[in-house]
């Protein structure tokens, strides 16, 4: 996974997939995959490009909950970028923190690459995104604090896209049989958008969906 041009000319020269870290630099993600499509040689491993772009994503039952968990996250990678530890503070350690002109203007740049707000507002905003991209997948990170608010996020995202939750929700995988355009196959950590069966590394335990 990169989040620069350069990864983008070095998988396409290999003929390899390209994971595009839109959470991370998400104003460079649709350069680096139209560079990534253009120069794309084929390969042993692929005869045709391969995208993966993935979002940072905090759904909650209400969209201040949902702000609220995001800015914890942003909250730690504005620490990063400050050169301190990336430690996630609580919603409400976030919230009464006595920000600098500077930090201010760190936190509102690492909190605008997050999608947050009810389950459906995030998948509205992951699917014009990917009929920007065309992404084979959109890989998601859901961010907050709690691995509560984690799971929570996932099966709003799950529900608002449709898909059903089995009843044993701590599994070690995923699975997705169907191949429906816009199915979302969710995990407590990392969840994947797509078109293509897809398993995918994740953080925490799996929520496992199926699809309807």
């Amino acid at each position: 996974m990169g989040s620069s041009d350069y990864s983008a000319r070095l998988a396409a020269q290999l003929g390899f997939p390209f994971a595009f870290a839109a959470h991370l630099a998400d104003q460079n993600v649709v350069m680096a995959i139209e560079i990534y499509r253009r120069h794309f040689q084929p390969s042993a491993v692929l005869s045709q490009p391969y995208v993966i772009a993935s979002f940072g994503v905090m759904a909650a039952d209400d969209e201040h909950e949902a702000r609220r968990q995001a800015w914890a996250y942003s909250h730690a990678m504005m620490r990063m970028s400050t050169r301190r530890p990336f430690v996630v503070p609580t919603a409400h350690e976030a919230e009464v923190y006595d920000y600098s002109p500077a930090e201010s203007r760190i936190m509102d740049m690492w909190n605008a690459k997050i999608m947050c707000g009810t389950g459906r507002q995030v998948v509205d905003r992951l699917n014009a995104w990917q009929q920007r991209l065309n992404a084979n997948e959109l890989m998601i990170l859901n961010l907050g604090h709690s691995p509560q608010a984690i799971y929570r996020s996932t099966e709003l995202i799950a529900d608002a896209t449709g898909c059903r939750r089995t009843s044993n929700n701590k599994r070690h995988g995923i699975t997705g049989r169907e191949k429906p355009p816009g199915v979302l196959i969710c995990a407590g950590g990392f969840c994947v958008f797509g078109t293509a069966d897809v398993y995918c590394a994740v953080r925490y335990d799996c929520v496992e969906v199926t699809v309807p």
